[in-house]
C-alpha cells in the first residue's frame, strides 16, 4: 500500500491478491486526488470492500 504525490494530484496503489487465471499479483490503482486525505479515506475505503469480498473491478467500455 502507498500513498504518493504525483505531479499535482494524489494517487494510492495496494494490492489485491493472486488472480486466479494468470497467477500474477493483481494491483488496484488509482489518483486524481486532491489531498492526500482523499487519496488515504479511498484506499482504506477500497482495502475494507477487498476484505470482504464486495470489490468489484470497473468494466472496460469500449
Amino acid at each position: 500500500m502507498s500513498v504518493k504525490k504525483v505531479c499535482i494530484v494524489w494517487a494510492f496503489r495496494i494490492d489485491a491478491g493472486i488472480d486466479e487465471k494468470t497467477g500474477q499479483r493483481k494491483q488496484i490503482y488509482r489518483s486524481r486526488f486532491k489531498t492526500k486525505r482523499e487519496a488515504l479515506d479511498e484506499m482504506n475505503k477500497t482495502k475494507t470492500e477487498i476484505m470482504n469480498g464486495e470489490y468489484s473491478e470497473p468494466s472496460k467500455i469500449i
